[in-house]
């Protein structure tokens, strides 16, 4: 198993910028935004799984 810092070659931060984004247009009540970034931040998030697997995936 890996760890997300792991998979992000030891750099989470750009995450934690993600969550804190969608946080801060919920506490502003940017329904739209909120609901984008969601989206984006999901999007990305399988984007970085299936980037993840695709490299210690064995063909045999």
């Amino acid at each position: 198993m890996q760890s997300v810092s792991t998979v992000k070659k030891g750099n989470p931060d750009s995450l934690v910028d993600e969550h804190c984004r969608i946080i801060d247009a919920l506490q502003e009540r940017t329904v739209k935004c909120a609901e984008r970034l969601a989206e984006e931040h999901i999007s990305a998030a399988a984007k970085r799984i299936n980037d993840a697997i695709s490299r210690f995936l064995i063909v045999g």
